[in-house]
């Protein structure tokens, strides 16, 4: 492990890949054992170790943990788990601190970024740009919803007369629950929220393909 950051050489290998800047990555932790577990997932114990630990920043102001598990486990659904927030988190945008000065300016561009790594990745290289775009997190498709619903912090987001680009996984155009989800998005941006445009960026690949890919 990588002591000054906290990170095995395996995440930190993953992370650089990613293409997320040194500063980002130093931020982000390895979790080995379930005392370093936050305490709002602890519930889970060794199972969803080891992990990588990351922090979100909220529009309306949160701190929230979120972990990746190295190895996915199956939910109650049937379905694979490999990112979890604890208890009780249903919807959030995520912000990057570098752009608080325009994260409310609707003359820049909006970039809502599904996924993570793929946030991270984007903010990384929209730091130095000045920037042409000012980029949010989505934790993923659905993660801007909450109960169906737009969340608290996509209400609390500058939208109105704002160009927003969109930045799903490459399998948005092909995944029906995806596709219903960017609808739902697009629908409540351009109705509810007046966005002036809402574009939806095609990530070259297949599956879950990203911008961190």
């Amino acid at each position: 492990m990588d002591e000054a950051k906290g990170l095995t050489a395996r995440h930190q290998k993953a992370l650089e890949k990613a293409a997320i800047s040194p500063g980002r990555i130093q931020l982000v932790r390895t979790i080995t054992s379930e005392e370093d577990l936050p305490t709002e997932l602890r519930r889970w114990g060794d199972r969803v170790l080891p992990a990588m630990e990351f922090t979100w920043k909220t529009v309306t102001g949160e701190t929230l943990h979120q972990i990746r598990l190295n190895n996915p486990i199956t939910g109650k659904d049937g379905n694979e788990i490999r990112y979890l927030f604890g208890d009780g988190v249903s919807g959030l945008i995520g912000v990057d601190p570098a752009f608080a000065e325009h994260q409310e300016d609707t003359r820049i561009p909006a970039l809502l970024v599904e996924g993570t790594k793929q946030f991270m990745a984007a903010a990384s290289a929209l730091e130095d740009d000045h920037p042409s775009a000012v980029p949010f997190g989505i934790p993923g498709c659905w993660g801007w919803s909450s109960d169906g619903e737009p969340c608290t912090d996509l209400r609390a987001m500058a939208l109105a007369n704002r160009d927003v680009l969109v930045a799903y996984d490459a399998d948005f155009l092909t995944n029906p629950m995806v596709f219903l989800a960017a609808s739902r998005l697009k629908g409540y941006l351009e109705g509810e929220f007046l966005a002036r445009s809402v574009r939806f960026l095609v990530i070259p690949g297949g599956a879950k393909d990203g911008l961190d890919d």
